[in-house]
C-alpha cells in the first residue's frame, strides 16, 4: 500500500493503481527517497540496479523535480504566453482609455468652456469626464468576466488545481484594471480642468 500519486499527469486526479513486482520487462523505473542530496546516491542506485539485472541499461538518474519540470514545461510555456498577452492587453487598454478620453477632451473643449463660463467647477468637469470614461471601463470589465466564464474550459487545461473561476485570480485582474485606469485618465483630466473658458471659446 502506497500513497496516492498522479500517474497520468499533475493536472489529473489520482486513479487506482496496482504495482506488480516483476523484472520481465525491457525497461522500468526505480523510485528512491533520499534524505540528503539526491545526486549523492546516484552511483549507488546504478550499482544496485546492475547487480539485480545486469542486462538492463540503468544509466539515467533524475530527481522528481526534474521529471516534474519536464512534464509541465509545455504548460508553463503556454501559461507564460498567456501572461505576456494579458500584460500587452492591459497596456493597450490603458493606451486606448488615454486616447479616447484625450480625444474627448479636445473635441469638447468648447462645451467645457461654456460649462465653466456658466459656473461649472473643475471638480464638476472632472466628475463628468470620469463618469463618461468609467462607463465603458465598467462594461469592459463585465465583458471580460463573461469571456472568462465562457472560455473557462480552455483556461482550465492550462492550470494546476486552480479553477478557471478562481475568485482570487479574477479579483486581482479586476483590481489591476481599476488601478491602471486612473493612471490613464490622469493627464486628460488635468488638461480638462485647466481649460480656461475664454480661451476655449476664442479658439472656436
Amino acid at each position: 500500500m502506497v500513497a496516492d500519486y498522479r500517474a497520468t499527469g499533475a493536472e489529473n486526479e489520482a486513479r487506482p493503481e496496482i504495482f506488480w513486482p516483476s523484472l520481465k520487462f525491457n525497461s522500468g523505473t526505480l523510485v528512491a527517497r533520499s534524505r540528503g542530496v539526491p545526486q549523492s546516491i546516484q552511483q549507488s542506485l546504478l550499482d544496485a540496479a546492475r547487480a539485480v539485472a545486469p542486462d538492463i541499461s540503468a544509466d539515467k538518474v533524475k530527481t522528481v523535480d526534474e521529471y516534474a519540470d519536464y512534464w509541465t514545461s509545455q504548460r508553463k510555456f503556454n501559461t507564460l504566453l498567456l501572461e505576456m498577452f494579458a500584460g500587452l492587453a492591459l497596456v493597450l487598454a490603458m493606451l486606448g482609455i488615454y486616447g479616447v478620453l484625450s480625444n474627448l477632451v479636445t473635441s469638447r473643449k468648447r462645451e467645457i468652456g461654456i460649462r465653466m463660463a456658466i459656473g461649472a467647477t473643475p471638480g464638476a468637469i472632472r466628475n463628468l469626464l470620469v463618469w463618461q470614461a468609467g462607463l465603458p471601463i465598467g462594461l469592459g470589465i463585465l465583458a471580460g468576466l463573461g469571456g472568462c466564464f465562457a472560455f473557462g474550459r480552455l483556461i482550465q487545461s492550462l492550470l494546476f488545481q486552480v479553477p478557471a473561476s478562481d475568485p482570487l485570480t479574477i479579483g486581482a485582474a479586476v483590481t489591476a484594471v481599476l488601478i491602471t485606469s486612473p493612471a490613464a485618465l490622469l493627464l486628460p483630466l488635468r488638461r480638462a480642468m485647466a481649460v480656461e473658458c475664454t480661451v476655449a471659446l476664442r479658439e472656436e
